[in-house]
């Protein structure tokens, strides 16, 4: 049998005391109301004995040794229930831990093909003297002539071994985070894409003569994609019961600190961003539990 605890303390009844609202008459029969932690439970019995109804706090055994519930009169059940629906309404409990998956973290190997690939890029582009940069990134004059390919091709071009370094370092990470969640050739294609598309904005807005290179836009578009994904699954009450706004605040905060540092392509970045996002927003990801990404 389950041990009783009483939802108060109070003093001990005197010979001509009247009984106390928080003893359970033994000749009505009670019912159960499971509450989800002791404190929560304290706090509903609270409420009962504000409404003048009999309540008992009890330790259930059947749901765990640290588990509670309520019990009151059968005929006040329902008064019992609306009650403690109306004090949860009027009182939100925020949820100040999420729940996390039990899977692990889906981080995809094609993220280091993409590194490879951007790697001996460079080192040819370096042998070269420049050769590619020259065939391949996004000069205002070559695009205007017809060579549109270059808005695409620039995303594989860096200025120097640092500017490579910057973006390897946390575009590895996102964009194997990225293809984890969305699959390696949809998250190739989103990040590109929008990468591509910060170069475009560029191109129609940067005073001219203008010339960029980098996979700046392409990582802060991979940054997007998982923001957008966290935005639509706390909005669809998917993970934890989150708000939507956290996901958006943090998403943005990851934009500030890696789009907009001084001297860089502000406006690819931007784009680039924003139009992961809504590749994330739009695009849904794979179901991480038991299994890695493919």
């Amino acid at each position: 049998m389950s041990r009783m605890v009483s939802a108060l303390q109070p003093k001990s009844p005197g010979p001509d005391s009247t009984p106390t609202a928080l003893a359970l008459d033994a000749s009505f029969e009670a019912e159960t109301i499971a509450a989800p932690s002791k404190r929560v439970a304290m706090d509903w019995a609270l409420v009962l004995a504000s409404q003048s109804i009999e309540v008992l706090v009890e330790l259930d055994s059947e749901r765990g040794s640290r588990a509670f519930a309520l019990r009151v009169p059968g005929f006040e059940y329902s008064r019992a229930r609306a009650a403690i629906q109306a004090y949860e309404r009027e009182n939100p409990r925020r949820r100040w831990k999420a729940a996390i998956d039990s899977a692990r973290v889906p981080l995809h190997p094609a993220a280091l093909l993409w590194a490879t690939v951007v790697v001996m890029i460079h080192w040819a582009d370096a042998r070269t003297g420049g050769t590619l940069t020259g065939l391949w990134s996004a000069q205002s004059t070559a695009v205007t002539e017809g060579e549109w390919w270059r808005l695409l091709t620039a995303v594989f071009l860096h200025a120097d071994i640092g500017h490579l370094a910057a973006n390897l370092s946390l575009g590895l990470v996102l964009l194997a985070l990225a293809m984890g969640m969305h699959g390696a050739f949809t998250a190739l294609a989103l990040t590109l894409a929008a990468g591509t598309l910060g170069n475009v904005a560029g191109f129609l807005i940067h005073p001219r003569p203008f010339v960029a290179v980098g996979a700046s836009g392409m990582v802060l578009a991979a940054a997007g994609l998982l923001a957008g994904n966290a935005l639509r699954d706390q909005w669809r009450g998917r993970r934890g019961g989150g708000r939507p706004g956290i996901a958006l605040i943090a998403g943005m905060a990851l934009f500030v600190l890696l789009g907009l540092q001084p001297g860089s392509d502000q406006l690819a970045h931007a784009v680039g961003f924003v139009g992961g996002m809504i590749g994330g927003l739009l695009s849904p990801a794979r179901s991480t539990t038991g299994a890695r990404g493919r």
